[in-house]
């Protein structure tokens, strides 16, 4: 009876292995596929990977962009899983120039992603090291809480 309750108990933790690595592999399939989507200017592509909001506020960066960016190359540096494999964070390096200034610019993406009712979303991007990419906002910076404003005499 132990050794059939032992069995049992590696069926059971053998297909919670196979679902979490099941969703795993879809996410490295919908990163992949997410910054192929960046690499090649597919923005309604790469959207659909965004929650609704933010997909509308990319978009609208894009057409501020217009078609001056030209995406160069990418390359996914890592990826880790939060426990239980439901978020990720995926860390990315692009280059890019822009056409009316034609100087190799690179940057380092992190992006953070959630497994949403089945369908793996990128919630989150920022840059994290190197040149400003203008498809990611960036922080307002912050004024001291005791700075002074200045007066007209």
């Amino acid at each position: 009876m132990n050794i059939r309750l032992a069995l049992l108990g590696l069926v059971l933790l053998a297909g919670c292995l196979s679902a979490a690595q099941r969703r795993e592999d879809d996410f490295m399939r919908d990163a992949r596929m997410f910054n192929d989507d960046l690499r090649w200017a597919r923005w309604d592509s790469m959207g659909a990977s965004m929650p609704a909001e933010d997909k509308r506020l990319f978009l609208e960066r894009v057409d501020l962009v217009g078609n001056d960016l030209v995406m160069c190359d990418y390359e996914v540096k890592s990826v880790h899983f939060d426990t239980g494999s439901s978020g990720a964070t995926v860390t990315v390096t692009i280059e890019w120039y822009a056409k009316n200034d034609p100087s190799l610019r690179k940057a380092t993406l992190e992006q953070h992603w959630e497994s949403r009712n089945g369908r793996w979303m990128m919630t989150k991007q920022r840059r994290s090291h190197g040149d400003r990419f203008p498809l990611v906002t960036e922080p307002v910076a912050k004024q001291a809480a005791n700075a002074t404003v200045p007066v007209d005499p």
